[in-house]
């Protein structure tokens, strides 16, 4: 819908809360809000003398407090998403908001009361027991989950933990003044398979990511310039009392197995990353990682991400060498052969933090590594000064930032950065994939892609090695994050990628063989000849050996 005001105000959005204590998830929201030149916000709040702790309007009840406090005591959470803060702690002494006091009895009969409004965001546990959709000229945004949009807050997340999903999704909806839904973005997160709460709050988390994201000053003008006719398939839906009952029964009874399964598996196996190579001409991947011949490093390490280079007829393979006695990684390289033989691996990168997923490229003659440092907060460049065993800093090409496995790639005249970042308190680092560009990979201004995150799912999102082409095709390899850590690697063809638009389809699939004696992979690197993965061997290990345990790699 068009704006019948001036074109250049800013748009007016009434921000809907449940009193002046609002939940962690929401701060960065509404400080968004009060800062964006391209936005004039209305609170709308039914309790505005809410104290600490109090409950709003459509806070749990005594019970669901009962019930929240036992659940806390078994499975804390860090950064609480519903943890309260005062209003006026989040916005700066100079960005006092209006404030309209509605009351949520009344508030279809006193509609009059509601200030002109382009846009109405709905930031309270539970929607308001109106259409709020329908007092502004262009709808309401809300986020939820699918099916539990309309129930108590004290419930959202739960239906992934009883049923045991893998992976739980939030969206955010348009409803428009006739209250059809549109959906404008939805992103997924690993279920946490223990703590409905646990998993509540990173549904909110995630919430306020998805929320701030479309708030963009380009983004916001797009969605409210365009009519929301189209039917989402995330429409409300109910689950009936007698399944939600039976469902907390078969939670609980999951969660005290799955405890059981963990503690089993800690004494009986001990996992340990290695290496899979093949020696190929035929430039398809392989099917299985069965196809592959094992590197299989000594009981005291694992060996991890590699990264394939070659020069001369050897390949060098850098990867991660990690010792479990110093509880740290370390970059290595080994070589292997046109034969197939290769060498035990030797240190070329060595810090007092934790190094990993040794990317290496090279740019006008000379040779760079990326190593991931995300104990240090930043992405950093290395320069070789011998190959491949001397390497020195050049300089940090982001700061300040969470991010794992970074992955660059040149294509139409730029340099594109592919990283995975941990975009939000509740969120890992295996979630939601960011991408930047830049006129030179040694760049210390990378500008953010406006799609970013361009994906939001730990079933793809996280890279799992260099991008390759084929036949004219660009493709990225990312990580399959659930049921588990290191579970698979999938591969994307990109079919769009520009300063404006990004779009990538998978095309395979590499996860273990049923019967196979490995549990998972996360890093494929391909050149001409050769494969290179990494893989998790299972072995079994003597329940009664503690110490045996720990050498392993146990904590």
């Amino acid at each position: 819908m068009r704006r019948p005001s001036n074109p250049s105000d800013p748009w007016r959005i009434g921000v809907a809360l449940e009193g002046m204590w609002i939940p962690a998830w929401a701060v960065p929201v509404v400080a968004l809000l009060a800062r964006a030149e391209w936005i004039s916000p209305v609170l709308l709040i039914p309790n505005p003398n809410q104290a600490d702790g109090e409950d709003g309007p459509f806070g749990p009840g005594a019970g669901g407090h009962v019930f929240r406090a036992i659940e806390r005591k078994l499975f804390p959470i860090p950064e609480d998403a519903e943890k309260r803060v005062p209003l006026d702690a989040v916005l700066d002494a100079d960005a006092r908001l209006p404030v309209v006091t509605l009351d949520p009895g009344d508030f279809g009969a006193r509609a009059d009361r509601v200030p002109d409004l382009d846009l109405v965001l709905d930031l309270s546990p539970l929607s308001w027991p109106v259409d709020l959709y329908r007092f502004s000229r262009s709808g309401a945004w809300i986020c939820h989950s699918p099916g539990f949009d309309r129930i108590g807050p004290d419930r959202r997340g739960l239906r992934e933990v009883w049923e045991n999903r893998p992976v739980t999704a939030v969206t955010l909806t348009a409803l428009n003044t006739s209250g059809t839904p549109l959906t404008l973005a939805r992103a997924w997160f690993q279920t946490d398979p223990l703590s409905p709460q646990r998993n509540r709050s990173r549904l909110y988390w995630k919430a306020g990511s998805l929320i701030r994201r479309e708030l963009d000053e380009g983004r916001l003008r797009e969605h409210l310039q365009t009519p929301a006719s189209a039917t989402s398939s995330t429409a409300r839906e109910s689950i009936p009392e007698e399944a939600r009952d039976s469902g907390l029964v078969r939670s609980v009874f999951r969660t005290v197995r799955s405890i059981a399964k963990r503690k089993r598996d800690y004494w009986l196996y001990s996992d340990q990353w290695v290496l899979l190579y093949q020696r190929t001409s035929d430039p398809g991947l392989p099917s299985s990682l069965n196809d592959l011949q094992p590197i299989v490093p000594p009981s005291d390490r694992f060996w991890a991400d590699p990264h394939v280079v070659e020069r001369d007829g050897t390949y060098y393979v850098f990867l991660e060498e990690y010792l479990y006695s110093t509880r740290l990684g370390h970059i290595s390289v080994m070589e292997i052969d046109n034969e197939g033989g290769y060498t035990d691996p030797v240190p070329v990168l060595k810090g007092d933090d934790h190094l990993s997923y040794p990317f290496v490229f090279e740019h006008e003659g000379d040779t760079y590594m990326v190593p991931e440092t995300l104990a240090r907060r930043s992405i950093e460049l290395y320069r070789c000064r011998r190959f491949p065993d001397q390497w020195e800093f050049v300089h940090a090409l982001i700061s300040d930032i969470d991010a794992v496995d970074a992955t660059l790639v040149a294509h139409g005249g730029r340099w594109w950065l592919f990283v995975s970042v941990r975009s939000d308190p509740g969120s890992t680092v295996s979630e939601d994939l960011y991408l930047y560009h830049a006129d030179s990979p040694l760049s210390r201004d990378w500008t953010p892609h406006p799609a970013s995150p361009v994906v939001q799912d730990p079933r793809r999102a996280r890279p799992a090695g260099g991008l390759f082409e084929r036949d004219g095709k660009l493709f990225r390899p990312g990580q399959i994050g659930v049921p588990r850590y290191g579970y698979g690697v999938v591969v994307h063809e990109i079919t769009e990628l520009s300063e404006s638009a990004y779009d990538e389809q998978v095309v395979r699939s590499i996860v273990p063989d049923p019967d196979s004696s490995f549990e998972g992979s996360h890093t494929l690197s391909w050149a001409p000849g050769l494969i290179v993965m990494d893989a998790i061997l299972r072995r079994r290990t003597n329940p009664l050996s503690p110490i045996g345990a720990r050498v392993l790699g146990k904590p």
